[in-house]
């Protein structure tokens, strides 16, 4: 009956000693009942034994001294759930990946756009919208965009100033806020977002 859930190991205990029990004393299934209580329910046996193992999973000095345990888990290391496993290598990787790159000299770079671009809340926050809208976000945010300012940079365009507006830079904010060119697009943008 082994099973890899969280625990999982007590249960098959409690059901091999149900088994001896039940061959010892020669009791039939319907001699037996087992009452599954949910923690949650408000009964405070509960509610102390939920408490206890919160503070245990906290930190191994809040755990129980060995010699306190039941027999069955006074021996080997006690089985280790695939799921906990899985949650502390990804903490341990998360903390290796972030030392890594506040180390990258693209880190600095990044972080003068929005020190959150890389951490879950924005990833949170574009998660909602299709992939082509958070590109563009993105490449926003970079300026990493193809407007001549940047397509200049990079040296595929002949000069990095807006082509409907002689002498004047075609970076993000002369592109979405202010170029002639663009007027009708933002007095719909403006209507659609009422603003």
């Amino acid at each position: 009956m082994f099973e890899t859930k969280p625990g999982h190991y007590i249960i098959d205990h409690f059901c091999r000693a149900i088994g001896k029990l039940r061959r010892r004393n020669k009791l039939t299934k319907a001699d037996i009942t087992i009452r599954w209580i949910s923690g949650h329910d408000g009964v405070e046996g509960n509610k102390r034994a939920d408490k206890e193992a919160k503070e245990a999973a906290k930190s191994r000095t809040n755990n129980s001294r060995r010699k306190h345990l039941p027999k069955f888990l006074q021996g080997d290391p006690l089985p280790l759930s695939i799921s906990a496993v899985r949650q502390h290598q990804k903490d341990i990787m998360k903390k290796r990946w972030a030392k890594l790159w506040a180390k990258s000299p693209r880190f600095i770079h990044s972080a003068s756009y929005d020190r959150n671009m890389l951490s879950g809340s924005y990833v949170k926050l574009i998660s909602a919208l299709p992939r082509r809208h958070a590109s563009l976000l993105i490449w926003l945010r970079t300026k990493h965009i193809a407007l001549n300012t940047h397509l200049h940079h990079i040296a595929k365009a002949d000069t990095p100033y807006c082509p409907h507006c002689p002498g004047i830079r075609e970076d993000i904010p002369h592109f979405i806020l202010k170029c002639p060119q663009y007027a009708r697009e933002r007095q719909i943008l403006t209507r659609h977002l009422h603003r």
